[in-house]
């Protein structure tokens, strides 16, 4: 992201709500008796983050978050009780995320005053976000000393200007795929529609972080490099085009891309391998049903783990918290055309 786009006051504003809600949600999560911590939660939302500080390029951070993603699946995939010198591995590895957020907002805020001698008032809020995330000195000695540990997150009177409609957010996405694209070197056009749409809910933050998967993954997964586009007889530029809208009650966002689309084929037979479905199962399947299986945990299309995706875990994210709020999420594809992620949450 570039400098303007990463100061962009509205975009950042939803930036700081997101990180400060990921890390309290972690936080509780690791304070928990060893024996009451959910795994699987954590996970879902130590990868959220990590997708959330990528957009702004906290990259000691990411790669502390992607450390941390790391240690929660050797921990899963164990299946065995965890103890409580791994629920204080975990405590360690929460500081340490928190303290580089501390620190990737302070460079921000420097790289901010460096452009402009007069401090703004973006760097300012900058800095007093990353003051108001807590650093912890490191503590020594047995577990028991340790039981009281307190893990770095945002007060809770760091708040974000309040938005209302979709306009923010849309934009925060359409930025967040224009960086990845570049990071990837993909051509895409991205365009939004529907900034006036109102938000259906109060306390969505943690929703729209979450669809930031849905966001990596058509750039990704779906749109393919232009050579590739090129040969199949495609246009050179990919396509992703982001829209809002308010119907019948019900808000809905819409996430399209004219990429590879999404082989349901292919989807079983990962699901196969990977011990989530069984084969009776998969046999009776329809196409749908088999390109669902795309938000089971564990699932992904991508054959190697990187600092972008393959741990199958985000999109199982996104399910979550659309579901959460009361709502779902429909899947239409074709494969060499493309796909369409649906969400549709009720105006409460």
């Amino acid at each position: 992201m570039s400098s303007e786009q990463a100061f962009d006051p509205e975009s950042y504003s939803i930036f700081v709500s997101e990180v400060r809600e990921l890390l309290q949600c972690i936080s509780t999560g690791v304070k928990r008796p060893h024996n009451h911590i959910d795994l699987h939660d954590l996970y879902r939302f130590v990868h959220t983050l990590k997708g959330v500080l990528a957009v702004y390029a906290l990259d000691a951070a990411v790669v502390a978050a992607h450390k941390m993603e790391d240690h929660l699946h050797k921990l899963q995939t164990l299946r065995e009780p965890l103890t409580k010198m791994e629920r204080l591995r975990l405590q360690k590895s929460a500081q340490k995320v928190g303290r580089e957020v501390v620190a990737g907002l302070r460079k921000l805020s420097a790289a901010k005053n460096r452009k402009s001698p007069r401090r703004s008032q973006s760097s300012e809020q900058l800095r007093v976000d990353a003051q108001r995330l807590i650093p912890i000195p490191s503590q020594q000695g047995p577990a028991e000393k340790l039981q009281n540990l307190k893990i770095p997150t945002l007060y809770d009177k760091v708040q974000a200007p309040p938005h209302t409609t979709m306009a923010p957010v849309l934009k925060k996405y359409l930025d967040t795929a224009d960086m990845l694209a570049r990071k990837l070197g993909k051509k895409i056009d991205i365009h939004f529609s529907g900034g006036e749409v109102p938000l259906p809910q109060t306390g969505m933050t943690l929703l729209f972080a979450s669809l930031l998967h849905l966001i990596r993954n058509a750039v990704d997964h779906g749109i393919e490099p232009s050579s590739k586009r090129l040969a199949g007889g495609k246009a050179e530029r990919g396509r992703l085009h982001l829209m809002a809208r308010r119907h019948r009650g019900m808000f809905i966002l819409c996430i399209a891309d004219d990429g590879a689309g999404i082989d349901s084929r292919q989807v079983r037979n990962i699901a196969l391998r990977r011990g989530l479905i069984n084969k009776r199962d998969a046999a009776r399947s329809s196409q749908d049903e088999l390109v669902n299986l795309i938000f089971l945990p564990g699932f992904s299309l991508k054959k190697k783990v990187t600092e972008v995706s393959g741990r199958g875990i985000g999109m199982d994210a996104v399910k979550y918290a659309v579901e959460k709020h009361g709502g779902r999420i429909l899947v239409k594809t074709e494969v060499g055309k493309g796909t369409a992620m649906k969400i549709m949450i009720p105006y409460v």
